[in-house]
Protein backbone atom coordinates (compact mmCIF):
# COMPACT_ATOMS: atom_id res chain seq x y z
CA UNK A 1 0.00 0.00 0.00
CA UNK A 2 1.38 3.23 -1.10
CA UNK A 3 1.12 6.61 0.90
CA UNK A 4 -1.00 8.04 -1.77
CA UNK A 5 -3.45 5.26 -1.08
CA UNK A 6 -3.06 5.69 2.52
CA UNK A 7 -4.23 9.27 2.32
CA UNK A 8 -7.26 8.85 -0.31
CA UNK A 9 -8.58 5.69 1.52
CA UNK A 10 -11.65 6.15 3.70
CA UNK A 11 -11.77 10.34 3.66
CA UNK A 12 -16.07 10.39 4.43
CA UNK A 13 -14.71 9.46 8.34
CA UNK A 14 -14.36 11.83 11.13
CA UNK A 15 -11.01 14.09 10.80
CA UNK A 16 -9.90 12.59 14.22
CA UNK A 17 -10.32 9.00 12.66
CA UNK A 18 -8.91 9.89 9.32
CA UNK A 19 -5.79 11.10 11.13
CA UNK A 20 -5.29 8.22 13.08
CA UNK A 21 -5.91 5.96 10.13
CA UNK A 22 -3.04 7.30 8.53
CA UNK A 23 -1.01 7.28 11.43
CA UNK A 24 -1.56 3.85 11.26
CA UNK A 25 -0.56 3.55 7.82
CA UNK A 26 2.39 5.60 7.99
CA UNK A 27 3.85 3.12 11.18
CA UNK A 28 2.94 0.19 9.00
CA UNK A 29 4.65 1.99 5.94
CA UNK A 30 7.40 2.54 8.16
CA UNK A 31 7.96 -1.05 9.40
CA UNK A 32 7.14 -2.51 6.30
CA UNK A 33 9.88 -0.29 4.31
CA UNK A 34 12.57 -1.45 7.26
CA UNK A 35 11.48 -5.60 7.31
CA UNK A 36 11.74 -4.81 3.14
CA UNK A 37 15.25 -3.35 3.78
CA UNK A 38 16.42 -6.05 6.07
CA UNK A 39 15.19 -8.76 3.86
CA UNK A 40 15.95 -8.02 0.36
CA UNK A 41 18.77 -5.27 -1.13
CA UNK A 42 17.30 -2.47 -2.53
CA UNK A 43 19.06 0.83 -4.24
CA UNK A 44 20.16 3.02 -1.62
CA UNK A 45 18.84 6.09 -2.57
CA UNK A 46 15.77 4.63 -3.07
CA UNK A 47 15.58 3.04 0.46
CA UNK A 48 16.29 6.42 2.14
CA UNK A 49 14.24 8.52 0.35
CA UNK A 50 11.04 6.26 0.99
CA UNK A 51 12.59 5.97 4.85
CA UNK A 52 12.33 9.71 4.89
CA UNK A 53 8.91 9.87 3.43
CA UNK A 54 7.69 7.73 5.67
CA UNK A 55 9.46 9.68 8.24
CA UNK A 56 8.04 12.96 7.65
CA UNK A 57 4.67 11.43 7.33
CA UNK A 58 5.18 10.05 10.84
CA UNK A 59 6.19 13.48 12.02
CA UNK A 60 2.70 15.08 10.81
CA UNK A 61 0.40 12.65 11.66
CA UNK A 62 1.64 12.65 15.17
CA UNK A 63 1.67 16.19 15.01
CA UNK A 64 -1.51 16.27 13.78
CA UNK A 65 -2.48 13.70 16.73
CA UNK A 66 -1.32 15.80 19.22
CA UNK A 67 -3.12 18.82 17.60
CA UNK A 68 -6.46 16.83 17.39
CA UNK A 69 -5.85 15.55 20.91
CA UNK A 70 -5.59 19.31 22.53
CA UNK A 71 -7.85 20.82 20.68
CA UNK A 72 -10.35 17.93 22.33
CA UNK A 73 -9.23 18.28 25.91
CA UNK A 74 -10.34 22.04 24.89
CA UNK A 75 -13.55 21.09 23.54
CA UNK A 76 -14.01 18.66 26.59
CA UNK A 77 -13.23 21.29 29.06
CA UNK A 78 -15.65 23.86 27.48
CA UNK A 79 -18.72 21.45 27.34
CA UNK A 80 -17.70 20.49 31.07
CA UNK A 81 -17.96 24.33 31.89
CA UNK A 82 -21.24 24.41 29.12
CA UNK A 83 -23.00 21.22 31.31
CA UNK A 84 -22.06 23.13 34.42
CA UNK A 85 -23.55 26.29 33.66
CA UNK A 86 -26.69 24.48 32.52
CA UNK A 87 -27.16 22.51 35.08
CA UNK A 88 -26.60 25.86 36.97
CA UNK A 89 -29.30 27.42 35.03
CA UNK A 90 -31.51 24.44 35.42
CA UNK A 91 -31.43 24.40 38.96
CA UNK A 92 -32.10 28.57 39.40
CA UNK A 93 -35.20 27.43 37.06
CA UNK A 94 -36.38 24.68 39.33
CA UNK A 95 -35.79 27.11 42.25
CA UNK A 96 -37.75 29.87 40.76
CA UNK A 97 -40.51 27.63 39.92
CA UNK A 98 -40.59 26.56 43.38
CA UNK A 99 -40.65 29.53 44.74
CA UNK A 100 -43.58 30.89 42.26
CA UNK A 101 -45.59 27.70 43.25
CA UNK A 102 -45.17 28.98 46.63
CA UNK A 103 -46.51 32.56 45.85
CA UNK A 104 -49.26 31.31 43.97
CA UNK A 105 -50.59 29.11 47.22
CA UNK A 106 -49.87 31.83 49.54
CA UNK A 107 -51.67 34.27 47.26
CA UNK A 108 -54.51 31.85 46.54
CA UNK A 109 -54.91 31.95 50.43
CA UNK A 110 -54.86 35.07 50.64
CA UNK A 111 -57.36 35.81 48.49
CA UNK A 112 -59.73 33.41 50.32
CA UNK A 113 -59.58 34.81 53.34
CA UNK A 114 -60.38 38.16 51.84
CA UNK A 115 -63.27 37.10 49.71
CA UNK A 116 -64.70 35.29 53.15
CA UNK A 117 -63.29 38.80 55.42
CA UNK A 118 -65.45 40.67 52.37
CA UNK A 119 -68.26 38.50 52.62
CA UNK A 120 -68.20 39.59 56.56
CA UNK A 121 -68.06 43.15 55.75
CA UNK A 122 -71.17 43.03 53.22
CA UNK A 123 -73.19 41.37 55.99
CA UNK A 124 -72.28 43.91 59.15
CA UNK A 125 -72.59 46.88 56.24
CA UNK A 126 -75.90 45.63 55.49
CA UNK A 127 -76.93 45.07 59.57
CA UNK A 128 -75.49 49.18 59.55
CA UNK A 129 -77.07 50.08 56.50
CA UNK A 130 -80.72 49.33 57.98
CA UNK A 131 -79.53 50.78 61.47
CA UNK A 132 -78.62 53.97 59.86
CA UNK A 133 -81.36 54.63 57.99
CA UNK A 134 -83.91 53.56 60.92
CA UNK A 135 -82.26 56.14 62.83
CA UNK A 136 -82.80 58.92 60.06
CA UNK A 137 -86.58 58.05 59.74
CA UNK A 138 -86.50 58.55 63.37
CA UNK A 139 -84.54 61.38 63.70
CA UNK A 140 -86.48 63.27 60.39
CA UNK A 141 -89.70 62.78 63.44
CA UNK A 142 -87.59 64.23 65.99
CA UNK A 143 -87.01 67.09 63.69
CA UNK A 144 -90.42 68.00 63.33
CA UNK A 145 -91.37 68.38 66.93
CA UNK A 146 -87.71 70.25 68.05
CA UNK A 147 -88.25 74.48 68.96
CA UNK A 148 -87.59 76.97 65.92
CA UNK A 149 -83.62 78.06 67.61
CA UNK A 150 -83.12 74.25 67.55
CA UNK A 151 -83.90 73.44 64.16
CA UNK A 152 -81.88 76.70 62.90
CA UNK A 153 -78.50 74.96 64.95
CA UNK A 154 -78.76 71.81 63.68
CA UNK A 155 -79.87 72.88 59.63
CA UNK A 156 -76.26 72.12 58.34
CA UNK A 157 -76.45 68.48 59.82
CA UNK A 158 -80.22 67.92 58.91
CA UNK A 159 -80.38 68.74 55.47
CA UNK A 160 -77.72 66.22 54.74
CA UNK A 161 -80.04 63.40 56.17
CA UNK A 162 -81.50 61.81 53.04
CA UNK A 163 -84.99 61.82 52.39
CA UNK A 164 -87.25 58.14 52.91
CA UNK A 165 -86.00 55.91 50.27
CA UNK A 166 -84.35 58.31 48.03
CA UNK A 167 -80.35 57.46 47.45
CA UNK A 168 -77.37 59.16 48.95
CA UNK A 169 -74.06 59.44 47.75
CA UNK A 170 -72.97 59.63 51.28
CA UNK A 171 -71.13 56.91 53.25
CA UNK A 172 -72.06 54.57 56.21
CA UNK A 173 -69.73 56.55 58.34
CA UNK A 174 -71.33 60.18 57.60
CA UNK A 175 -74.89 59.14 57.80
CA UNK A 176 -73.74 57.83 60.99
CA UNK A 177 -72.01 60.96 61.90
CA UNK A 178 -75.21 63.26 60.51
CA UNK A 179 -77.22 61.35 63.12
CA UNK A 180 -75.02 61.63 66.25
CA UNK A 181 -74.48 65.19 65.54
CA UNK A 182 -78.04 66.02 65.10
CA UNK A 183 -78.56 64.08 68.43
CA UNK A 184 -76.35 65.43 70.46
CA UNK A 185 -77.40 69.01 69.77
CA UNK A 186 -80.83 67.80 71.02
CA UNK A 187 -79.23 66.18 73.81
CA UNK A 188 -77.15 69.30 74.69
CA UNK A 189 -80.15 71.90 73.91
CA UNK A 190 -82.92 69.40 75.76
CA UNK A 191 -80.79 69.25 79.50
CA UNK A 192 -80.88 73.33 79.23
CA UNK A 193 -82.74 76.25 79.63
CA UNK A 194 -82.29 78.34 77.16
CA UNK A 195 -83.52 81.97 76.21
CA UNK A 196 -84.08 83.69 72.66
CA UNK A 197 -85.12 86.67 71.05
CA UNK A 198 -88.08 86.08 68.50
CA UNK A 199 -90.84 87.64 66.56
CA UNK A 200 -94.23 86.37 67.65
CA UNK A 201 -97.45 86.81 65.23
CA UNK A 202 -100.68 87.96 67.76
CA UNK A 203 -104.30 87.01 67.67
CA UNK A 204 -104.91 90.52 65.54
CA UNK A 205 -102.05 89.45 63.41
CA UNK A 206 -99.54 91.92 64.31
CA UNK A 207 -95.81 90.83 65.11
CA UNK A 208 -94.41 91.45 67.92
CA UNK A 209 -90.75 90.66 69.61
CA UNK A 210 -90.58 88.62 72.75
CA UNK A 211 -88.26 86.48 74.82
CA UNK A 212 -88.67 82.76 75.00
CA UNK A 213 -87.40 80.61 77.30
CA UNK A 214 -87.32 77.32 76.60
CA UNK A 215 -86.89 74.38 79.26
CA UNK A 216 -85.21 71.53 77.21
CA UNK A 217 -87.79 70.29 73.78
CA UNK A 218 -90.70 69.98 75.82
CA UNK A 219 -91.83 73.48 76.53
CA UNK A 220 -91.32 77.37 76.14
CA UNK A 221 -92.66 80.68 77.52
CA UNK A 222 -92.70 84.11 75.95
CA UNK A 223 -93.42 87.62 77.39
CA UNK A 224 -92.41 90.80 76.67
CA UNK A 225 -91.06 93.11 79.56
CA UNK A 226 -94.06 94.69 80.87
CA UNK A 227 -95.58 90.92 80.93
CA UNK A 228 -98.61 92.14 79.15
CA UNK A 229 -97.91 89.83 76.01
CA UNK A 230 -97.16 86.48 77.00
CA UNK A 231 -98.01 82.37 76.07
CA UNK A 232 -96.67 79.13 76.59
CA UNK A 233 -95.63 76.46 73.99
CA UNK A 234 -95.38 72.69 74.19
CA UNK A 235 -94.19 69.99 71.28
CA UNK A 236 -96.11 68.14 69.57
CA UNK A 237 -95.64 64.96 66.90
CA UNK A 238 -96.81 67.63 64.18
CA UNK A 239 -94.64 70.52 65.70
CA UNK A 240 -94.75 73.17 68.28
CA UNK A 241 -98.16 74.46 69.33
CA UNK A 242 -97.84 78.19 70.80
CA UNK A 243 -100.94 79.74 72.94
CA UNK A 244 -101.49 83.40 74.50
CA UNK A 245 -101.66 83.56 78.25
CA UNK A 246 -101.72 86.98 79.32
CA UNK A 247 -102.65 85.71 82.84
CA UNK A 248 -99.21 84.32 83.07
CA UNK A 249 -97.39 87.19 82.17
CA UNK A 250 -96.35 88.78 84.40
CA UNK A 251 -94.51 85.48 86.24
CA UNK A 252 -93.28 84.00 83.22
CA UNK A 253 -92.09 88.09 82.61
CA UNK A 254 -90.26 87.59 86.07
CA UNK A 255 -88.78 84.02 85.30
CA UNK A 256 -86.88 85.15 82.04
CA UNK A 257 -85.92 88.80 84.37
CA UNK A 258 -84.18 86.20 86.74
CA UNK A 259 -82.61 84.00 84.13
CA UNK A 260 -81.32 87.48 82.36
CA UNK A 261 -79.77 88.42 86.28
CA UNK A 262 -82.21 91.13 85.88
CA UNK A 263 -84.08 90.19 89.06
CA UNK A 264 -83.11 88.49 92.50
CA UNK A 265 -83.54 84.77 92.82
CA UNK A 266 -87.06 83.57 93.67
CA UNK A 267 -89.74 80.80 93.47
CA UNK A 268 -91.77 80.94 89.68
CA UNK A 269 -94.53 79.61 89.39
CA UNK A 270 -95.21 79.10 85.37
CA UNK A 271 -98.16 77.03 83.67
CA UNK A 272 -97.70 73.68 82.95
CA UNK A 273 -99.61 71.02 81.54
CA UNK A 274 -97.84 67.58 82.31
CA UNK A 275 -100.75 65.84 80.12
CA UNK A 276 -99.87 68.35 77.25
CA UNK A 277 -96.13 68.11 77.30
CA UNK A 278 -94.77 65.64 75.21
CA UNK A 279 -90.86 65.46 75.40
CA UNK A 280 -89.69 63.69 72.23
CA UNK A 281 -87.68 60.06 72.80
Amino acid sequence: MTLHEVSNRNTTLPLWRRHRRVAASSLCLVAGLVLGAAQKPASPAVDLDETRAALSKLVETRRILAAEKAEWVVGKELLESRSGLLTSELDGIRQRIDEARASIAETDKKRTELLASNEAEQEAASGLLDAVTALEARTRTLLVGLPAPLVERVQPLSQRLPGADAETKLSLSERFQNVVGILNEVNKFHHEVNLFREQRTLADGSSVEVSTLYFGISAGYYANPAGSIAGKGRSTPTGWVWEADEASGPAIAEAIGIYKNERPAAFVQLPLNLAEASPQE
